[in-house]
């Protein structure tokens, strides 16, 4: 399954959401369910920060469009997954320099 995909099912599985859907991307707390599934992929699947990083811009570009279907999409929550993106490619760019890449 693609990224969002992912997302939904650990939203159902973790997060108590029976009916994950678009609209979940769009809701206020979706970066912190980002944050709990990256954690998650990270402690339980052993994924490598740039993977998290990926992972977390599919999220993230979901939850741009998701908010284009909100009546005001100011309210989008978008800061909370830039920044997770950031710090995981930040971690990434130094794990790259420790191994001499």
């Amino acid at each position: 399954p693609c990224t969002p995909q992912r997302f939904l099912g650990f939203l159902k599985t973790h997060c108590e959401q029976a009916q994950p859907g678009v609209e979940l991307f769009a809701h206020g707390r979706v970066g912190e369910w980002c944050q709990r599934w990256l954690e998650w992929l990270r402690t339980e699947h052993e994924l490598k920060a740039s993977t998290l990083a990926v992972y977390t811009h599919g999220v993230l570009a979901v939850s741009s469009y998701a908010c284009t279907l909100l009546d005001d999409p100011s309210a989008c929550p978008t800061s909370q997954l830039l920044n997770l993106r950031r710090q995981a490619e930040s971690i990434a760019k130094q794990v790259r320099q420790a191994n001499g890449w």
